[in-house]
């Protein structure tokens, strides 16, 4: 679990319970805005160079399922990019299976798939490196070796 929370009276920055239990214990308790918890709808913050969209779990495995069906319609280029018009096939496919979503192939698509290329990435080089190994169960990547 992730949680961040900004709250007066604490110098710099702790990422530890001590925050979490102290915003708990606070008479006004811990308030949750509607959207923001966990598994909500997604949702835009703004910052200074503009918005940041947080994806739900439906638009990941939504757009998951669309990419497959590009590679397999032989969407996916030689050199391990998308073709010209993949992007804005996906956001189209995306809008008819989540109405009203606004996911744009410009900047959410192609910012989705440099998150997920640079994520995979790692994952794969620590798959081929000795001592790593893949937990089907857990479906997450596991140490076998204690010399890694």
């Amino acid at each position: 679990m992730k949680f961040i929370f900004v709250m007066p009276g604490w110098e710099g920055s702790a990422s530890d319970s001590r925050v979490l239990r102290n915003a708990l214990n606070k008479p006004t308790g811990l308030k949750v805005h509607p959207g923001m918890e966990s598994g909500g709808p997604s949702h835009t913050t703004g910052n200074k160079t503009g918005s940041r969209r947080a994806w739900t779990k439906d638009e990941e495995e939504a757009m998951l399922n669309i990419l497959d069906v590009v590679v397999a319609n032989g969407g996916r280029a030689d050199n391990g990019t998308f073709k010209s018009g993949s992007y804005k096939y996906i956001e189209n496919e995306l809008e008819k299976l989540l109405l009203g979503s606004g996911l744009k192939a410009y900047p959410h698509i192609d910012f989705k798939i440099r998150i997920w290329k640079k994520s995979y990435g790692v994952i794969f080089d620590m798959l081929n490196t000795s001592g790593f190994g893949w937990n089907e169960v857990r479906k997450c990547v596991v140490v076998d070796s204690d010399e890694v």
